[in-house]
């Protein structure tokens, strides 16, 4: 060994606080977000932000949770809906873990 005999073992993946983490990040939800069908994407750090009509939203969201090849997992328990009138939702389990968020109270950051 030529530093020593301490021996530091990588870990697969990034750890928090690695500057290229978020690159990392966009490079596995980078296909996932092209192939999506609406027209409002957006990416930022580890967020995801989709806008559109709700079937399709619904959709797009199903193909999201379905990607398990990217190695991600959608945390249902922090996704937000935002909306007008939650009864066009009261029968969908995509959205019924969801934080349901009244449409004036937005904040997109």
């Amino acid at each position: 060994m030529a530093f020593g005999e301490p021996q530091i073992l990588s870990e697969k993946g990034t750890q928090q606080g690695d500057p290229l983490g978020h690159l990392e990040f966009y490079e596995a939800v980078h296909p996932l977000l092209t192939g999506l069908e609406l027209d409002v994407k957006l990416g930022f750090m580890d967020d995801l932000t989709v806008s559109g009509d709700l079937h399709t939203v619904e959709k797009d969201v199903t193909a999201i949770m379905d990607a398990v090849e990217t190695g991600l997992h959608l945390n249902q328990a922090k996704c937000k809906i935002i909306m007008d009138d939650f009864s066009l939702i009261s029968t969908s389990p995509i959205f019924s873990k969801f934080i349901r968020v009244e449409k004036d109270d937005m904040i997109l950051l």
